[in-house]
């Protein structure tokens, strides 16, 4: 099988791009290009003419200046999404300048030797095509180290086109042959070879240059090669110069020219019980002036009545206790010890109880149950694909990208065991037949960059031809192989059209980064004549689209996309705006203090007086309630609990990038977009957390000791199993049941009796003061000069501010009075503050006699008190006995939304 060659329109865009820098070079001649016993390149343009050429071509590409990062040097970048053929674009350039100029010297510079295997192959794969093509001939010679100098010698000598394709590393270090001054063999003296090839003027590529190119060593050997021009081609440049062409990840999905991408997650649900704890950031002071934090997603309990856990965003930093943060019991232990950020690596958090996670990974499903179920999806999706796709011809493969060398290497290593493991069940529940490990062992291949462990070194010599040069038979089904393993080897650079699936087996967070990853597997596939396939339109779904890239990551969805589009935010310059939103001043109001006076023609009045006379009596509460009978309705509830299983789910998504135009920036944004296509789930026994039961359940007050520990030796067998699925959702609905029970019975049993002590005349002082407004502008204090003890009352709501004016504005009031924060009803859940006292007078009709009335009022949104919470609820419940227990012509009514329904209690 022959890999089919395509030319492609963008393509020659790019090729284009790169040889019009040179219009209006003369042809290179024998004669012109011999200087001192070397044929080199020679452009008959002047600096000023290659720059004119340079800007022409920006914009000419739709570029301005300032995008492509034009400067005055013979630097330019070519970008091309991963997946898009990018080594067979430079290779076609270097044949259309050899035929346009008969420029005869190249130079491709990659960072591994995993990618020097890979354009040799590309090379060796289309060098009889490109010849016919372009009517030229180009040699390739390949420098491997000190055997490789006599090919380096007939590069410099030979006239005809010839590349020179090395490694990075090959010439940066001095102790390496090309640097050595003291060569045996030397066509100038006292000159390296290297200080030679700098005397031909080679036009230089540079494969990923982001990855190795930008160190200080790299760059001044870069410089002494004397390049005509250096030619820069990735998908992620670190560093932008004259870029003069770009294929985006968005344009290279909508014009289908790589596969669509899904991602499959593996996560834990129901795991309540569980410590999980993701990293979603490491945060370093620029200055360094504070110590580094980090933001944990973690089950934290809530404020609410019921105390459940929620997943939660906290923020930690040295010495901080986790148990505390999250008012969980499940995190003791967990005390800060270490937060860093090491250059080059990935961040981590370490706790004092040993336990260390790394930056965008969990810490909850242990290792070989992750591991284990990655690779069970992982083989199913393969399974499933490669039935389908070998029907069109296609052979699928997977790659998988290992934590450590010795997990596969060793006989014993954790992957190779769940693979096989997981191989078998995956096969068994695929096609209800049992496969031999004879075939399990033929279908797995691997390269390592170091793989000493490896006895066999002809087997190691095998794999490595296979992977890194034998692309053509790895995809042929005559070759057994399907997944291949690696450890970041492969992770840059190499790819596979028929890489379908892509698994990241890893505790930590990968350091290769998301596009990179994915890149491995973007290219288009081809069939077992080497022809491209191609699929109609990507709306179908995922089950009917040949060209599907699933990614299995280490990390949730979310995490993925988010690094995935932080990625493109900063690889293409387009990130979105940062928008903060913050609770703005309402126009015109200016917040100031308010003096507020007491009305002493209110206060000191005989009604007030009578009415405050009643009011002030304090109360004291009791509780009665049966503790037996306590017992048996929780246990009746708790009976009927039922709690999920702990289990792993995966979930499916396809996502795609979506452009978006900002018309305030001249660069495209791109968003990434999911679209759900299922997912699947398993149990699992998870690994909890050890819980006190008796004290979690007696520490809030509602029951004993010793009912805790009646209650947990009675209930019903089938709820002690509930319990072991996950004990604390178990015990936070428990203790909901008990709080529930509890309560009701408080509320029931309270009892009020009045006591001797009371709220103080002269507790209402002459003068008060508040603020005028709240920072977001909302009104704090209401005049109420005509009826009001006070002449503003201070309040705490828009119902409380219209309650006032119209009590102040109604004539059958005598007065009235916005209870102040010290006049409380102590209840079982609380001090309780009412919010208005009123005095209403009446006229009877068959007298001249007026009579006056007494209420106190709880205002709220809804008289039927449908949006009250439980505990207000409770609270008035017993605000109610307070008021009967004194005994006195006083009506309490609760909740009021509008002041015309206490009229209308009145006159009722």
């Amino acid at each position: 099988m022959k890999i089919k060659f395509e030319n492609l329109e963008y393509q020659q865009q790019a090729i284009s791009a790169v040889e019009e820098v040179f219009i209006g070079c003369k042809k290179n001649t024998p004669r012109s290009s011999f200087y001192e016993g070397v044929y080199r390149n020679v452009s008959s343009l002047i600096d000023d003419e290659i720059f004119t050429n340079i800007k022409n071509i920006i914009d000419k590409n739709g570029f301005t200046e300032a995008i492509a990062k034009f400067s005055k040097q013979k630097d330019i970048c070519i970008e091309m999404e991963t997946g898009t053929g990018k080594t067979l674009v430079y290779l076609q350039t270097i044949y259309q300048l050899a035929k346009t100029y008969q420029f005869s010297k190249f130079i491709i510079v990659v960072p591994s030797i995993a990618i020097r295997e890979g354009v040799k192959s590309s090379f060796a794969m289309f060098k009889t095509t490109l010849e016919s093509l372009y009517q030229t001939k180009v040699a390739c010679h390949t420098y491997v180290g000190k055997e490789s100098s006599n090919m380096v010698y007939r590069f410099i000598q030979d006239n005809n086109p010839q590349i020179l394709l090395m490694t990075l590393q090959s010439f940066i270090s001095d102790k390496n042959l090309l640097n050595r001054k003291e060569s045996e063999k030397t066509l100038f003296p006292n000159k390296s070879l290297l200080e030679t090839i700098a005397m031909i003027n080679p036009i230089v590529i540079l494969d990923e240059p982001q990855l190795k190119a930008s160190t200080d060593n790299a760059k001044e050997a870069l410089d002494g090669l004397n390049a005509l021009m250096t030619i820069r081609y990735s998908a992620t440049h670190k560093k932008i110069f004259n870029l003069l062409y770009r294929l985006t990840p968005y344009d290279s999905y909508n014009q289908r020219l790589v596969k669509k991408i899904s991602v499959l997650t593996v996560d834990a649900i129901n795991d309540q019980s569980s410590y999980r704890i993701e990293v979603e950031s490491i945060n370093i002071d620029p200055k360094g002036k504070k110590y580094p934090t980090a933001t944990l997603k973690v089950w934290k309990t809530k404020k609410s009545e019921d105390k459940e856990v929620a997943l939660a965003l906290v923020k930690v930093s040295k010495d901080d206790d986790l148990s505390e943060k999250t008012s969980n019991s499940i995190y003791k232990g967990f005390v800060v010890e270490t937060i860093s950020k090491p250059i080059g690596s990935a961040g981590f958090i370490q706790f004092k109880n040993g336990v260390k996670l790394h930056e965008g990974v969990r810490g909850d499903i242990n290792k070989e149950l992750r591991f284990e179920q990655q690779l069970y999806w992982l083989i199913i999706l393969h399974l499933r694909k490669k039935e389908r796709l070998q029907a069109k011809g296609v052979k699928c493969l997977s790659l998988i990208f290992i934590d450590k060398v010795a997990n596969y290497i060793a006989e014993d290593g954790i992957i190779k065991r769940l693979f096989r493991e997981q191989y078998k069940k995956a096969y068994f529940n695929q096609y209800q037949k049992e496969v031999s490990d004879a075939t399990i062992t033929a279908i797995q291949g691997s390269y390592f960059a170091k793989s000493d462990k490896i006895t066999n070194k002809d087997d190691l010599k095998a794999i490595y031809d296979l992977i890194l040069r034998d692309k053509e038979r790895l995809l042929s089904f005559e070759e057994p192989v399907e997944f291949i393993f690696s450890h970041t080897a492969l992770g840059v650079g190499w790819d596979n059209p028929n890489i379908f699936n892509i698994a990241t087996l890893n505790e930590t967070q990968s350091l290769i980064k998301k596009r990179q990853e994915i890149g491995r597997g973007l290219r288009l596939c081809v069939d077992q004549q080497g022809r491209r396939v191609r699929d109609g339109d990507y709306t179908q779904n995922l089950d009917t689209i040949i060209n599907n890239l699933t990614i299995i990551p280490n990390q949730s969805y979310e995490q993925f996309v988010k690094e995935y589009q932080s990625e493109l935010d900063e690889d293409l310059e387009s990130s979105s705006q940062e928008r903060i939103e913050i609770d703005q001043i309402k126009e015109g109001v200016v917040v100031g203090t308010c003096t507020i006076k007491r009305q002493d023609k209110h206060f000191e009045s005989s009604s007030f007086k009578a009415f405050w006379q009643r009011l002030a009596k304090k109360t004291k509460y009791s509780i009665f309630f049966d503790e037996e009978e306590l017992i048996k309705q929780i246990l009746e509830e708790a009976n009927k609990i039922e709690v999920p299983k702990p289990q792993i789910k995966a979930k499916h998504y396809g996502i795609s990038a979506q452009k978006v135009i900002d018309s305030a920036s001249e660069t495209p944004e791109y968003r990434m977009v999911g679209e759900y296509e299922g997912e699947g789930t398993v149990d699992y026994q998870a690994t909890f957390s050890p819980l006190d039961l008796i004290k979690e359940l007696s520490e809030e007050g509602f029951i004993s000791f010793k009912s805790a520990i009646t209650i947990l030796k009675e209930i019903d067998p089938q709820a002690k199993e509930q319990l072991l699925h996950n004990p604390h959702v178990f015990l936070t609905l428990l203790k909901k049941i008990v709080k529930d029970v509890a309560v009701q019975n408080l509320v029931r049993g309270v009892k009020y009796h009045a006591v001797e002590d009371s709220f103080a005349l002269e507790l209402f002082k002459p003068k008060l003061s508040s603020k005028t407004h709240n920072i977001k502008g909302e009104v704090m204090v209401v005049p109420t000069p005509n009826h009001g003890v006070y002449d503003h009352a201070i309040i705490d709501s828009e119902i409380e501010n219209q309650f006032s004016l119209e009590a102040d504005h109604d004539e059958s009031i005598v007065s009235f009075i916005k209870f102040p924060r010290w006049y409380v009803i102590d209840t079982p859940f609380g001090n309780y503050n009412p919010d208005f006292g009123l005095i209403f007078k009446r006229r009877a009709i068959s007298s001249s006699n007026e009579q006056e009335f007494y209420f106190v009022i709880e205002t709220k949104g809804k008289s039927d008190g449908s949006n009250l919470k439980e505990e207000e609820k409770r609270k008035i419940e017993c605000a109610k006995k307070h008021f009967e227990a004194l005994g006195l012509n006083v009506k309490y009514h609760a909740p009021i939304s509008k002041f015309k329904e206490v009229k209308d209690k009145l006159h009722g």
